[in-house]
C-alpha cells in the first residue's frame, strides 16, 4: 500500500522534471538525476532539495520486512515473536545518536547531506514510530491504560519537544541536527499517541484535517517544483 502510495506521484514528478531539465538545459548531470530515480539523492545530491526524506524511507521499507523477518524467525517458539521490537528501537536511538555526535565532531563543517540527509542518522526515528505501533497493537490495554490519563500532557510534550526546530537556526545549531533530532521523534511520538487517545469531534475542522492530511505527500512532492516553476512561468508570460 505504501508503495503505491509513494511511487506513482513519485515518478510522475521525475518524469516532469526530467524535461524540465534537458528543456532549460538545466546544470544537473546525470548522477543527479539516477540517485533521484534510484532513491539515493539523501547520499548523493539530486535535483530537488526536498525528496531526501524520500530516500530515508524507502531505505527504511526495504530493510524493515527483513528485519522483522529475522525477528520472527529468531523467535519463533514463543508466544510472542516480536518482543524484541522496543529493545531494536532503544538500541538504534542510541546508535544513531552516537553517529550523529561523531558526525558533528568528525565530519567538518554542517553540510545537510553529511549531518541531516544519510539514512544510518535518522532511520530510528522511523523505527521508533514501530515501536509504538507494537505497543499499541500487541499490548493496547495496558497501553490505554497507562497513557489514557495522560493524553493531554502527551499533546502539550510533543508541542514543547518540537518547538526547538522553528526557533533556532538548523546550520549554525548543532543540537538541533545531533540530539535534538532525538528530541523532535519523541515528541513526534508524544504527539501521535496523544491524539491516538482523544477523543477528536467531528467537525469541519479536524475533517478538513484529515483531507488535507490525505493529499499531504503530494503537497510535499510538488510544492518545491511548483515554486520553482510558477517565476519561469511569470517571468516568460511578461507578467514581473
Amino acid at each position: 500500500r505504501r508503495a503505491w502510495k509513494i511511487y506513482p506521484p513519485f515518478y510522475v514528478l521525475m518524469v516532469v522534471t526530467i524535461v524540465i531539465v534537458a528543456v532549460c538545459r538545466l546544470p544537473f548531470g546525470w548522477a543527479a538525476q539516477v540517485a533521484e530515480l534510484l532513491f539515493f539523492q539523501n547520499y548523493i545530491a539530486g535535483i530537488w532539495g526536498h525528496t531526501w526524506s524520500l530516500a530515508v524511507e524507502e531505505h527504511f521499507y526495504f530493510l524493515l520486512p527483513l528485519v522483522l523477518n529475522a525477528i520472527l524467525f529468531a523467535n519463533r517458539a514463543t508466544t510472542n515473536p516480536l518482543r524484541t521490537v522496543p529493545w531494536i528501537a532503544v538500541g538504534l536511538s542510541i546508535t544513531c545518536l552516537a553517529m550523529r555526535l561523531a558526525t558533528w565532531q568528525y565530519c567538518g563543517d554542517y553540510q545537510h547531506i553529511t549531518h541531516l540527509f544519510p539514512t544510518h542518522l535518522r532511520i530510528d526515528s522511523l523505527f521508533f514510530g514501530v515501536a509504538i505501533s507494537y505497543f499499541y497493537h500487541f499490548h493496547r490495554d495496558a497501553f490505554v491504560r497507562i497513557l489514557f490519563p495522560w493524553r493531554h500532557v502527551l499533546v502539550l510534550a510533543g508541542i514543547v519537544l518540537l518547538s526547538p526546530a522553528f526557533v533556532f537556526e538548523l546550520e549554525s545549531t548543532p543540537f538541533i541536527y545531533t540530539s535534538g533530532l532525538t528530541l523532535f521523534y519523541i515528541g513526534s511520538g508524544a504527539l501521535l499517541t496523544g491524539f491516538l487517545l482523544l477523543k477528536l469531534p467531528q467537525n469541519w475542522v479536524i475533517n478538513s484535517s484529515a483531507k488535507l492530511g490525505m493529499y499531504s505527500y503530494s503537497i510535499y512532492l510538488w510544492h518545491l517544483p511548483v515554486v520553482w516553476i510558477l517565476p519561469q512561468v511569470d517571468s516568460a508570460l511578461g507578467l514581473s
